[in-house]
């Protein structure tokens, strides 16, 4: 009986630890969308600097996408063969090292491809969080547990909105992308680090 009970709060304990999970499929959600959006507010910078039209801006953000949408699929079945840690990892690092190189980016057909293999990593993170939800969390409470990680997105938004354009005036527009590449392999090993199987 002593053994069960001191088995119970053992596995009550760890239950707990759901909200570290979340915590990290929140960060990776963010970094996520800090790369998908990170076009629009250093678009007149680009722009400037490359001899780009507004429609050629834009085609970096549709290359993003492209490549996330691209890697949807084949990314939910990886989870599901070897599951949401490595993901996690391989999302975040595959995202941030081409997100980075856009700091190298001299020609809008350079441009375009790294987006595109940005998007893959990015397009990694949408089923990986999803499956870690579905795994630490009740029925009862995975839509409460979706609905706070999807606060990401916008929290994403409002972060490139807000330091890019800043980042872009004092530095050079290359140094935004470099962060935030470097933002993003930080957090592929924190979330690494951190996640565990569900008890």
């Amino acid at each position: 009986f002593l053994e069960r009970g001191s088995m119970l709060k053992t596995v009550a304990s760890s239950y707990r630890y759901r909200w570290v999970v979340l915590l990290v499929c929140w960060l990776a959600y963010i970094v996520a969308f800090m790369q998908r959006l990170s076009i629009g507010p250093l678009a007149p910078f680009l722009k400037e600097d490359l001899n780009l039209t507004s429609a050629q801006a834009g085609f970096f953000m549709s290359a993003a996408a492209f490549g996330y949408m691209i890697a949807l699929m084949p990314a939910g079945w990886l989870v599901d063969k070897i599951g949401v840690r490595w993901i996690l990892l391989i999302g975040e690092v595959v995202g941030g090292i081409f997100i980075a190189s856009m700091f190298t980016v001299t020609t809008f057909t350079q441009g375009l491809v790294l987006m595109a293999l940005a998007g893959l990593g990015m397009g990694c993170i949408m089923p990986v969080t999803t499956k870690a939800i579905l795994e630490w969390f009740l029925p009862k409470e995975r839509a409460t547990a979706m609905g706070l990680k999807q606060t990401a997105v916008n929290v994403g938004g409002i972060i490139t909105a807000v330091t890019l354009p800043t980042v872009a005036l004092a530095l050079g527009w290359h140094y935004g992308f470099l962060g935030i590449g470097v933002i993003a392999v930080v957090i592929g090993f924190v979330s690494f680090a951190l996640y565990k199987q569900p008890p």
